[in-house]
C-alpha cells in the first residue's frame, strides 16, 4: 500500500525518524503476525508518540486490534455507498492549510438539525475517515485541533447516542489514533455542553480531558 505522502517527506521535517526505530516496529509487527506495514505508516506511529518505543507498540497494538474488532465504525466506509444518508445530514472540513503552530484542524457538524436524522455511528466513523485522509495526505505533522459546532445540536440528539459506540471511539482516540491530538474545542455551544462532556467523562483519561473545552 502506498501513503500519499512518503517516507523523505516525514524524515525532513522529524530526522528522529530512523531506520532502527522502524526496523524495531516492523519486527513487533511481524511477531504479532501483522502484514508488512508501510514505513510511512510506521513513522505515524512513533511520531504521535514522541518516538517512545513502548509506547508506539502500544498505540499500535489499539490500532490494529480495534480497527480489527469494531465493525461497526471500521467497515463499510464508501462514502458513495453506505454513507449516502449521513453525508447529507453532518460535514466534515479539513482546513487546507495547517495553523500557525503547524496544526491541521478538522471541522464537524450537523447540516440537519433533526434529531431524527442523525446516526451517531455514522458520525463517527465520518470522523475517523477524516483523520485517515489526513494522515494519508500529510503524513507527520505537528498536531491536529478538533472543532465541533454545536449550533444546531438538539436535546434529542442525545438519546440517539450510543454508550457501548462512545466508550470504543473515546478508547480509540486516546490509545489508538496515530497524530497528536492538541485540542478539541466545543463552539456555538449550549448549555448541552454540559450533558455531552456529562457522559463522556467516564470513558477519558485525565489528559485527554485537559484538552476538551
Amino acid at each position: 500500500m502506498r501513503l500519499g505522502h512518503t517516507i523523505e517527506d516525514s524524515r525532513k521535517k522529524y530526522p528522529e525518524i530512523t531506520d532502527e526505530i522502524l526496523d524495531c516496529l516492523q519486527k513487533w509487527a511481524n511477531d504479532r503476525g501483522l502484514p508488512n506495514i508501510p514505513k510511512e505508516q510506521l513513522a505515524l506511529f512513533a511520531h504521535s508518540c514522541y518516538f517512545d518505543i513502548e509506547a508506539t507498540r502500544r498505540c499500535m497494538n489499539v490500532y490494529y486490534s480495534m480497527r480489527a474488532t469494531i465493525p461497526e465504525l471500521f467497515n463499510n466506509r464508501d462514502s458513495n455507498l453506505d454513507l449516502q444518508h449521513s453525508l447529507k445530514t453532518l460535514e466534515f472540513a479539513i482546513l487546507p492549510k495547517p495553523d500557525r503552530n503547524g496544526n491541521w484542524i478538522i471541522i464537524n457538524r450537523l447540516a440537519d438539525p433533526r434529531p431524527s436524522q442523525f446516526i451517531f455511528n455514522d458520525s463517527i466513523k465520518l470522523l475517523f475517515m477524516s483523520y485517515d485522509a489526513s494522515l494519508y495526505t500529510n503524513g507527520c505533522s505537528e498536531g491536529y485541533i478538533i472543532l465541533m459546532d454545536m449550533a444546531k445540536m438538539r436535546l434529542g440528539h442525545l438519546t440517539r447516542l450510543s454508550m457501548n459506540t462512545l466508550r470504543k471511539s473515546l478508547e480509540y482516540v486516546q490509545g489508538g489514533v496515530p497524530l497528536r491530538l492538541k485540542g478539541i474545542y466545543m463552539v456555538n455551544a449550549t448549555w448541552l455542553m454540559d450533558k455531552v462532556i456529562a457522559l463522556m467523562r467516564p470513558f477519558m483519561k485525565q489528559e485527554f480531558f485537559e484538552i476538551v473545552s
